[in-house]
């Protein structure tokens, strides 16, 4: 009996620590899980946990996606890649395994684990801030740094999941472990930094994200909900944030990419110096100035290289002419292509422009408007047929292309589990991609990635797998659930979420905690 308490107690401890290790360490997260397995063996009875595995149908269906690359194993030619793929999706496995087949949580160990989660993801929050107070304006450019233990996305998903998970705790009247209004006032507090930190993060995908959870759940209250004033405001609360997201983006962007005409037959001929300018009309533009108008190169080469010890021929820091870095930041501010634009910039300008930074907009070390300028300005790049190269949007678009065609290539079952890399690096030179090698990745869409190893079938299995829970009625009504499956399923658009250790054990946990290890009406052990 004794010894029964001690395996529940590492159970619990093990289910902690991974909740700890998500937002802090992939040490802790990986030591967990061996924790976990561990006790799960030590403890026994492995014939009647297997056959209460077998049984569990949700269990079994985040496990299959493991049994899916295993079945790739049959085809794939690259094995040393289809292995290190097999050990880093192991969590799909191994946790589906050990927790339908050990006991469930109490609803006070289920909140338990969510406050450690939640205190995690607030000390990662304090150690980027930490960070960010360190950090030099003009290297804005690295502000995705302020999360070392895993990616700045990942991190942003779980900022996300935090906010909601503290909202929920904040207003829920049914809850099961009620909290007072002094710890309702500190969550409160939490959840108000949280949000200012994704900001300061410029985690546009958690955003964007949490945005889309609040539709979603506007739309569950206006269905469930009876008084017909509660439905209309709700309603018209779904309307207004669309719309408004809508209009300042539109306005944003006709104020920095849409100039006003100009006759190119009346603008100043010659510098200051005497030298000639030329002037181009082109789709380059930069806060509403031409980038391409108000050029010398002769004076913007001499007068550079005055300045700064990186050469006017060379690339800036982050790989990109300097050049053309250079333009477009006078052109930020106003200033012309010639010597005295040049005599005008400051020296964090100057560091600013060899850091890669093409705007003054973007030396800020955080600015959120400044993250949707360089969005809409890769977007703007992309309606003009921009080159793509070191532009994180526009590759995305060439990634998503070069996976619907290799998927067209092998549309039933795919390239095998090891071969999905060779086959995008084929492909792109197959095609002479425009993208530099540096920047030919493979896709950072989830299904896609899948399409490509699995084919077709496979990518609709794990469609499939994502959407079976949603048919039991229990986690239809189910907040957390919810919200971690409209924030993580639609992050798999954007991103190869189980594709790194941290987002495939992010989704697995998750998926499970809710689903296996929290008390539900059904599936008890």
């Amino acid at each position: 009996m004794n010894l029964s308490l001690k395996h529940k107690d590492i159970y619990f401890v093990g289910i902690i620590l991974l909740a700890i290790g998500l937002p802090l360490s992939m040490f802790i997260m990986s030591i967990s899980q061996f924790i976990l397995l561990g006790n799960w063996l030590i403890e026994g009875r492995l014939k009647e946990k297997l056959l209460i595995f077998r049984k569990n149908t949700l269990a079994l269906s985040i496990a299959s996606v493991f049994l899916l690359h295993l079945l790739g194993l049959l085809y794939t030619s690259n094995f040393n890649y289809a292995l290190d793929d097999l050990r880093i999706k192991l969590p799909l496995f191994i946790l589906p395994l050990v927790f339908s087949s050990s006991p469930q949580l109490k609803m006070k160990q289920f909140y338990i684990v969510l406050f450690f989660f939640i205190a995690s993801v607030g000390i990662g929050t304090a150690m980027g801030m930490y960070r960010y107070m360190h950090m030099q304006a003009v290297d804005n450019s690295n502000i995705r740094d302020l999360i070392t233990s895993i990616s700045h996305i990942r991190f942003g998903l779980m900022l996300s999941l935090s906010i909601f998970m503290l909202w929920k705790f904040i207003t829920d009247k049914k809850s099961e472990l009620p909290f007072s209004n002094k710890q309702k006032f500190l969550f409160g507090l939490v959840l108000i930094w949280f949000i200012c930190f994704m900001f300061i993060l410029e985690a546009m995908t958690g955003i964007i994200l949490s945005l889309i959870a609040i539709i979603v759940l506007l739309f569950i209250y206006i269905f469930q909900h009876k008084k017909i004033a509660y439905k209309l405001a709700g309603s018209l609360i779904l309307i207004a944030i669309p719309f408004t997201i809508g209009t300042y983006l539109y306005y944003e962007y006709l104020a920095w990419f849409v100039p006003k005409p100009i006759d190119i037959t009346k603008l100043e001929t010659h510098t200051s110096h005497g030298n000639t300018y030329q002037h181009q009309i082109t789709c380059e533009v930069e806060n509403g100035n031409y980038v391409q108008t108000y050029v010398c190169m002769d004076e913007l080469e001499q007068e550079w290289n005055k300045k700064s010890t990186i050469d006017f021929t060379k690339s800036d820091n982050k790989g990109q002419d300097i050049r053309q870095t250079l333009m477009r930041f006078l052109t930020s501010k106003g200033l012309r292509k010639d010597a005295d634009g040049v005599d005008g910039l400051s020296e964090n300008d100057i560091k600013a422009i060899e850091n890669g930074i093409a705007n003054e907009m973007y030396v800020h070390k955080s600015s959120f408007k400044a993250r949707i300028h360089q969005t809409l300005w890769e977007v703007n790049v992309f309606l003009n047929n921009g080159d793509p190269n070191a532009h994180s949007l526009l590759q995305r678009v060439e990634y998503m292309k070069a996976a619907l065609d290799i998927i067209k290539q092998h549309p039933l079952i795919g390239v095998g589990t090891g071969d999905i890399r060779d086959a995008f690096k084929i492909y792109y030179e197959e095609t002479d991609s425009r993208l530099w090698p540096e920047w030919r990745n493979r896709t950072h869409n989830q299904y896609l990635s899948l399409g490509v190893a699995f084919g077709i079938v496979g990518m609709l299995w794990f469609i499939l797998i994502l959407l079976y829970p949603l048919s039991f009625s229990f986690v239809r009504k189910d907040f957390f659930y919810i919200v971690f499956f409209v924030i993580i399923s639609l992050s798999m658009l954007s991103e190869d979420t189980i594709e790194t250790q941290a987002g495939v054990t992010l989704f697995t946990f998750f998926q499970c905690l809710f689903l296996l290890v929290k008390a539900s009406p059904i599936h008890k052990n």
